[in-house]
């Protein structure tokens, strides 16, 4: 159920909102390209969108609930 995912560069960092899960998934790119995931927390049923800064801010729309939901990255710096 993965529609949109965001991308922040200065962290390396790709956010994937999972609107069946129900999940905000974080992962960094390492600089082979692979990716290893950082954290995972609980989002909105059916949230398919999703946007971050390069400030750890992730929002997450919540379509049924008719809000943005926000989280914090604090994984720290990428590796």
């Amino acid at each position: 159920g993965v529609d949109i995912v965001a991308y922040a560069p200065s962290a390396r960092r790709l956010y994937v909102p999972a609107g069946k899960a129900a999940v905000l998934e974080a992962f960094e790119v390492e600089p082979d390209a692979g990716l290893r995931s950082l954290w995972r927390e609980p989002a909105a049923p059916e949230a398919h969108c999703v946007a971050a800064d390069d400030r750890g801010h992730v929002l997450v729309c919540d379509p049924r609930g008719g809000r943005l939901l926000m989280f914090e990255d604090t994984a720290g710096p990428a590796r």
